[in-house]
Protein backbone atom coordinates (compact mmCIF):
# COMPACT_ATOMS: atom_id res chain seq x y z
CA UNK A 1 0.00 0.00 0.00
CA UNK A 2 3.04 2.32 1.00
CA UNK A 3 4.26 2.03 -2.85
CA UNK A 4 0.94 2.32 -4.29
CA UNK A 5 0.73 5.66 -2.34
CA UNK A 6 3.81 6.60 -3.53
CA UNK A 7 3.19 6.05 -7.35
CA UNK A 8 0.17 7.63 -6.77
CA UNK A 9 2.16 10.88 -5.65
CA UNK A 10 4.31 10.18 -8.75
CA UNK A 11 1.57 10.41 -10.79
CA UNK A 12 0.10 13.54 -9.12
CA UNK A 13 3.41 15.26 -9.70
CA UNK A 14 3.53 14.62 -13.26
CA UNK A 15 -0.25 15.91 -13.41
CA UNK A 16 0.83 19.01 -11.85
CA UNK A 17 4.10 19.33 -14.02
CA UNK A 18 1.87 18.76 -17.23
CA UNK A 19 -1.53 21.29 -16.15
CA UNK A 20 1.28 23.89 -15.89
CA UNK A 21 3.40 23.28 -18.84
CA UNK A 22 0.10 23.80 -21.15
CA UNK A 23 -0.02 26.68 -19.09
CA UNK A 24 3.03 28.05 -20.04
CA UNK A 25 2.52 27.14 -23.34
CA UNK A 26 -1.29 29.12 -23.58
CA UNK A 27 1.39 32.41 -22.83
CA UNK A 28 1.45 35.01 -25.24
CA UNK A 29 5.27 35.41 -26.08
CA UNK A 30 4.47 38.85 -27.41
CA UNK A 31 3.40 40.37 -23.82
CA UNK A 32 5.88 42.70 -22.87
CA UNK A 33 5.17 41.25 -19.01
CA UNK A 34 6.08 37.67 -20.55
CA UNK A 35 8.96 38.98 -22.31
CA UNK A 36 10.66 40.13 -19.67
CA UNK A 37 10.26 36.83 -17.90
CA UNK A 38 11.07 34.46 -21.21
CA UNK A 39 14.29 32.98 -20.22
CA UNK A 40 12.67 30.91 -17.56
CA UNK A 41 9.44 30.46 -19.12
CA UNK A 42 11.22 28.69 -21.96
CA UNK A 43 12.94 27.20 -19.70
CA UNK A 44 10.18 25.61 -17.91
CA UNK A 45 8.12 24.56 -20.66
CA UNK A 46 10.43 21.85 -21.25
CA UNK A 47 9.53 18.49 -19.12
CA UNK A 48 13.24 17.77 -18.43
CA UNK A 49 13.64 20.45 -16.24
CA UNK A 50 11.44 19.51 -13.99
CA UNK A 51 13.29 16.22 -13.13
CA UNK A 52 15.34 18.25 -10.41
CA UNK A 53 14.38 21.38 -8.62
CA UNK A 54 16.99 23.41 -6.88
CA UNK A 55 16.03 25.78 -4.48
CA UNK A 56 16.83 28.56 -6.92
CA UNK A 57 14.81 26.86 -9.42
CA UNK A 58 11.79 26.97 -6.76
CA UNK A 59 12.65 30.51 -6.14
CA UNK A 60 12.66 31.67 -9.69
CA UNK A 61 9.33 29.37 -10.50
CA UNK A 62 7.16 31.12 -7.70
CA UNK A 63 9.10 34.46 -8.39
CA UNK A 64 8.76 34.88 -12.19
CA UNK A 65 6.29 32.60 -13.10
CA UNK A 66 3.33 31.73 -11.32
CA UNK A 67 2.38 35.29 -10.79
CA UNK A 68 2.10 35.65 -14.55
CA UNK A 69 0.45 32.43 -14.71
CA UNK A 70 -1.93 34.31 -11.72
CA UNK A 71 -3.16 37.05 -13.44
CA UNK A 72 -4.05 34.93 -16.55
CA UNK A 73 -6.35 33.18 -14.70
CA UNK A 74 -9.92 35.45 -14.37
CA UNK A 75 -11.32 33.68 -10.95
CA UNK A 76 -9.90 35.31 -8.16
CA UNK A 77 -11.50 32.91 -5.58
CA UNK A 78 -11.16 29.70 -7.24
CA UNK A 79 -7.33 30.61 -7.19
CA UNK A 80 -7.12 31.28 -3.43
CA UNK A 81 -9.31 28.02 -2.34
CA UNK A 82 -6.42 26.13 -4.73
CA UNK A 83 -4.07 28.11 -2.40
CA UNK A 84 -5.73 26.49 0.88
CA UNK A 85 -6.25 22.86 -0.57
CA UNK A 86 -2.49 23.41 -1.23
CA UNK A 87 -1.57 24.79 1.70
CA UNK A 88 -3.35 21.81 3.79
CA UNK A 89 -2.18 19.02 1.65
CA UNK A 90 1.50 20.03 2.13
CA UNK A 91 0.97 20.32 5.63
CA UNK A 92 -0.17 17.19 5.70
CA UNK A 93 2.46 15.83 3.75
CA UNK A 94 5.34 17.37 5.99
CA UNK A 95 3.55 16.40 10.00
CA UNK A 96 2.31 20.18 10.61
CA UNK A 97 -0.72 20.98 12.57
CA UNK A 98 -3.78 21.80 10.09
CA UNK A 99 -6.25 22.60 12.84
CA UNK A 100 -6.97 25.80 12.03
CA UNK A 101 -7.02 25.61 8.07
CA UNK A 102 -9.52 22.79 8.49
CA UNK A 103 -11.66 24.85 10.27
CA UNK A 104 -11.46 27.78 7.45
CA UNK A 105 -12.06 25.13 4.91
CA UNK A 106 -14.89 23.80 6.29
CA UNK A 107 -16.87 27.20 7.02
CA UNK A 108 -15.83 28.18 3.57
CA UNK A 109 -17.42 25.60 2.45
CA UNK A 110 -20.36 25.11 4.69
CA UNK A 111 -21.64 28.55 2.69
CA UNK A 112 -22.06 26.49 -0.24
CA UNK A 113 -25.04 24.41 1.40
CA UNK A 114 -26.82 27.90 0.89
CA UNK A 115 -26.43 28.32 -2.26
CA UNK A 116 -29.46 25.95 -3.07
CA UNK A 117 -30.68 27.63 -6.29
CA UNK A 118 -27.49 26.93 -8.24
CA UNK A 119 -27.90 23.43 -10.27
CA UNK A 120 -24.33 22.22 -10.13
CA UNK A 121 -24.52 23.63 -6.46
CA UNK A 122 -26.69 21.12 -6.06
CA UNK A 123 -25.42 18.54 -7.75
CA UNK A 124 -22.31 18.23 -5.33
CA UNK A 125 -24.17 19.04 -1.87
CA UNK A 126 -23.44 15.38 -0.55
CA UNK A 127 -19.51 16.55 -0.75
CA UNK A 128 -20.12 19.85 0.45
CA UNK A 129 -22.01 18.74 3.61
CA UNK A 130 -19.30 15.98 4.47
CA UNK A 131 -16.80 18.83 4.22
CA UNK A 132 -18.62 21.60 6.11
CA UNK A 133 -18.44 18.82 8.94
CA UNK A 134 -14.78 19.71 10.40
CA UNK A 135 -13.93 16.02 11.17
CA UNK A 136 -14.24 14.62 7.81
CA UNK A 137 -10.91 16.85 6.51
CA UNK A 138 -9.53 15.89 9.98
CA UNK A 139 -9.56 12.13 8.26
CA UNK A 140 -9.08 13.27 4.72
CA UNK A 141 -5.99 11.78 2.60
CA UNK A 142 -4.33 13.50 0.04
CA UNK A 143 -6.62 12.30 -3.11
CA UNK A 144 -9.79 13.25 -0.88
CA UNK A 145 -8.27 16.85 -0.08
CA UNK A 146 -7.49 17.14 -4.10
CA UNK A 147 -11.17 15.83 -4.85
CA UNK A 148 -12.53 18.63 -2.63
CA UNK A 149 -10.30 21.27 -4.45
CA UNK A 150 -11.50 19.89 -7.82
CA UNK A 151 -15.38 19.66 -7.29
CA UNK A 152 -15.99 22.98 -5.58
CA UNK A 153 -13.02 25.32 -6.31
CA UNK A 154 -15.76 26.66 -9.09
CA UNK A 155 -18.31 27.76 -6.66
CA UNK A 156 -16.40 29.82 -4.20
CA UNK A 157 -17.14 33.19 -6.41
CA UNK A 158 -20.73 32.75 -6.02
CA UNK A 159 -20.37 32.87 -1.60
CA UNK A 160 -21.63 36.40 -0.70
CA UNK A 161 -18.14 38.38 -0.43
CA UNK A 162 -18.85 38.99 3.04
CA UNK A 163 -19.26 35.82 4.34
CA UNK A 164 -16.09 34.18 3.20
CA UNK A 165 -13.92 32.91 5.67
CA UNK A 166 -9.88 34.97 5.25
CA UNK A 167 -8.35 32.47 2.97
CA UNK A 168 -4.78 33.78 3.41
CA UNK A 169 -4.61 32.06 6.96
CA UNK A 170 -1.19 30.35 7.13
CA UNK A 171 0.12 32.98 9.28
CA UNK A 172 -2.86 32.14 11.84
CA UNK A 173 -2.11 28.46 11.34
CA UNK A 174 1.61 28.79 12.44
CA UNK A 175 0.35 30.77 15.82
CA UNK A 176 -2.23 27.92 16.30
CA UNK A 177 0.68 25.40 16.14
CA UNK A 178 3.06 27.91 18.25
CA UNK A 179 -0.37 27.63 20.80
CA UNK A 180 -0.73 24.47 20.34
CA UNK A 181 2.47 22.67 20.93
CA UNK A 182 3.64 24.93 23.91
CA UNK A 183 6.96 26.23 21.58
CA UNK A 184 8.83 28.75 23.71
CA UNK A 185 8.62 32.00 22.51
CA UNK A 186 11.45 34.37 22.42
CA UNK A 187 12.44 36.92 25.26
CA UNK A 188 11.39 40.75 23.98
CA UNK A 189 14.99 41.35 23.82
CA UNK A 190 15.34 38.40 21.17
CA UNK A 191 12.15 39.93 19.21
CA UNK A 192 14.09 43.28 19.27
CA UNK A 193 17.12 41.98 18.16
CA UNK A 194 19.53 44.40 16.20
CA UNK A 195 20.26 42.37 13.21
CA UNK A 196 16.81 40.76 13.53
CA UNK A 197 15.30 44.32 13.22
CA UNK A 198 17.22 45.20 10.29
CA UNK A 199 17.07 41.99 8.35
CA UNK A 200 13.10 42.65 8.71
CA UNK A 201 12.98 46.18 8.01
CA UNK A 202 15.08 45.84 4.53
CA UNK A 203 13.57 42.73 3.47
CA UNK A 204 10.02 44.78 3.66
CA UNK A 205 11.17 47.97 1.92
CA UNK A 206 12.94 46.40 -1.43
CA UNK A 207 11.05 48.69 -2.98
CA UNK A 208 13.36 51.31 -1.59
CA UNK A 209 15.75 52.35 -4.84
CA UNK A 210 19.11 51.99 -3.05
CA UNK A 211 17.59 48.28 -1.14
CA UNK A 212 16.53 46.97 -4.97
CA UNK A 213 19.84 47.93 -6.51
CA UNK A 214 21.72 46.65 -4.38
CA UNK A 215 19.67 43.09 -4.41
CA UNK A 216 20.02 43.37 -7.93
CA UNK A 217 23.91 43.42 -7.99
CA UNK A 218 23.89 46.94 -8.81
CA UNK A 219 26.02 50.05 -7.80
CA UNK A 220 24.66 52.61 -5.49
CA UNK A 221 25.19 55.69 -5.66
CA UNK A 222 26.81 58.54 -2.69
CA UNK A 223 23.37 60.00 -2.39
CA UNK A 224 21.67 56.73 -2.05
CA UNK A 225 24.52 55.58 0.33
CA UNK A 226 23.86 58.34 2.33
CA UNK A 227 19.86 57.72 2.31
CA UNK A 228 20.98 54.22 4.19
CA UNK A 229 23.40 55.54 6.55
CA UNK A 230 20.33 57.66 7.73
CA UNK A 231 17.90 54.45 7.83
CA UNK A 232 20.73 52.46 9.96
CA UNK A 233 22.36 55.13 12.22
CA UNK A 234 19.00 56.93 12.64
CA UNK A 235 15.70 55.42 12.46
CA UNK A 236 16.88 52.03 13.23
CA UNK A 237 19.35 52.59 15.76
CA UNK A 238 22.99 54.01 15.97
CA UNK A 239 26.30 53.94 14.57
CA UNK A 240 27.76 52.36 17.72
CA UNK A 241 24.90 49.97 17.18
CA UNK A 242 26.30 49.18 13.39
CA UNK A 243 29.82 49.03 14.50
CA UNK A 244 29.31 46.67 17.21
CA UNK A 245 26.97 44.30 15.26
CA UNK A 246 29.42 44.39 11.79
CA UNK A 247 32.47 46.09 12.57
CA UNK A 248 34.24 47.69 9.69
CA UNK A 249 31.93 46.49 7.19
CA UNK A 250 30.16 48.53 4.46
CA UNK A 251 26.49 49.81 5.05
CA UNK A 252 26.52 48.23 1.13
CA UNK A 253 27.78 45.16 1.79
CA UNK A 254 25.77 44.52 5.43
CA UNK A 255 22.35 45.40 3.10
CA UNK A 256 23.62 42.83 0.34
CA UNK A 257 23.67 40.12 3.02
CA UNK A 258 20.81 40.40 4.73
CA UNK A 259 18.31 41.00 1.65
CA UNK A 260 20.83 38.11 -0.66
CA UNK A 261 21.06 38.45 -4.23
CA UNK A 262 17.85 38.65 -6.86
CA UNK A 263 17.06 34.71 -8.15
CA UNK A 264 17.29 35.97 -11.46
CA UNK A 265 19.87 38.10 -11.21
CA UNK A 266 22.22 35.03 -9.36
CA UNK A 267 21.09 32.50 -12.19
CA UNK A 268 21.95 35.30 -15.05
CA UNK A 269 25.48 35.78 -13.73
CA UNK A 270 26.59 31.44 -13.34
CA UNK A 271 24.11 29.81 -15.61
CA UNK A 272 25.52 30.68 -18.89
CA UNK A 273 28.68 27.87 -17.19
CA UNK A 274 25.63 25.41 -17.09
CA UNK A 275 24.11 26.36 -20.34
CA UNK A 276 27.02 25.82 -22.68
CA UNK A 277 27.54 22.51 -21.54
CA UNK A 278 31.04 23.00 -20.58
CA UNK A 279 30.73 21.31 -16.93
CA UNK A 280 30.12 18.14 -15.79
CA UNK A 281 27.66 17.07 -13.18
CA UNK A 282 29.84 17.37 -10.09
CA UNK A 283 30.61 20.89 -11.68
CA UNK A 284 27.27 21.98 -12.34
CA UNK A 285 25.93 20.62 -8.77
CA UNK A 286 28.81 23.28 -7.58
CA UNK A 287 27.91 25.78 -9.79
CA UNK A 288 23.53 25.02 -8.55
CA UNK A 289 25.47 24.72 -4.73
CA UNK A 290 26.90 28.68 -5.55
CA UNK A 291 23.65 30.50 -6.83
CA UNK A 292 22.06 29.25 -3.85
CA UNK A 293 24.40 30.39 -1.74
CA UNK A 294 24.44 34.04 -2.94
CA UNK A 295 20.61 34.03 -2.94
CA UNK A 296 20.91 33.35 0.22
CA UNK A 297 23.70 35.54 1.59
CA UNK A 298 24.56 38.53 -0.99
CA UNK A 299 28.19 37.24 -1.17
CA UNK A 300 30.96 35.30 -0.84
CA UNK A 301 34.05 34.97 0.72
CA UNK A 302 36.70 32.06 -1.34
CA UNK A 303 37.39 30.33 1.99
CA UNK A 304 33.26 29.60 1.54
CA UNK A 305 34.03 27.36 -1.05
CA UNK A 306 36.46 24.92 1.31
CA UNK A 307 33.52 24.47 3.25
CA UNK A 308 29.77 22.80 3.04
CA UNK A 309 27.93 22.76 1.22
CA UNK A 310 30.93 23.04 -1.43
CA UNK A 311 32.95 20.40 0.84
CA UNK A 312 30.38 17.68 -0.24
CA UNK A 313 31.01 18.31 -3.48
CA UNK A 314 34.69 17.84 -3.58
CA UNK A 315 37.83 19.80 -3.48
CA UNK A 316 37.60 23.17 -5.72
CA UNK A 317 40.91 22.31 -7.04
CA UNK A 318 40.46 18.40 -7.67
CA UNK A 319 36.88 19.21 -8.73
CA UNK A 320 38.12 21.91 -11.49
CA UNK A 321 41.63 20.33 -12.35
CA UNK A 322 40.59 19.40 -16.11
CA UNK A 323 38.80 23.10 -16.11
CA UNK A 324 40.56 25.58 -14.10
CA UNK A 325 39.67 28.26 -16.88
CA UNK A 326 36.68 27.96 -16.33
CA UNK A 327 36.66 28.08 -12.81
CA UNK A 328 38.79 31.31 -12.75
CA UNK A 329 36.16 32.86 -14.68
CA UNK A 330 33.45 31.94 -12.08
CA UNK A 331 35.91 33.60 -9.42
CA UNK A 332 35.99 36.66 -11.37
CA UNK A 333 32.22 36.65 -11.45
CA UNK A 334 32.30 36.11 -7.63
CA UNK A 335 34.84 38.67 -7.10
CA UNK A 336 32.63 40.80 -8.97
CA UNK A 337 29.44 40.46 -6.94
CA UNK A 338 31.42 41.19 -4.08
CA UNK A 339 32.88 43.95 -5.68
CA UNK A 340 29.31 45.23 -5.93
CA UNK A 341 28.50 45.05 -2.66
CA UNK A 342 31.57 47.29 -1.21
CA UNK A 343 32.14 49.72 -4.07
CA UNK A 344 29.80 53.02 -5.03
CA UNK A 345 28.93 53.89 -8.79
Amino acid sequence: MQYQSQEELKQYREGLIGEFMEEIAKLNKDSFIVKAKLYDIDRFSKKENWNYLSILDVTLIKENIIPILLASDENEDAKKFDNLLYSLQVKRLNHQKTNRIEENISSLVAELEKLGTIPKVVEKQELIIEVAENHYLARAGFFDIEKVRKELRGFIQYIDPFKKTPIDSDFEDKLMEIKEENVHLSSVSDLTNYKKKLKNYFNSNIDNIAIWKIKQNEKINEIEKEDLQRILFEELGTNKDFENEYGNKSVVEVVRNLVGLDPATASEIFSKYINDNRLNMKQIHFVKLLIDYVVENGTIDMIALTEDPFRSVGEVGELFEDNINTFMQIRKDIESINENAKKLA
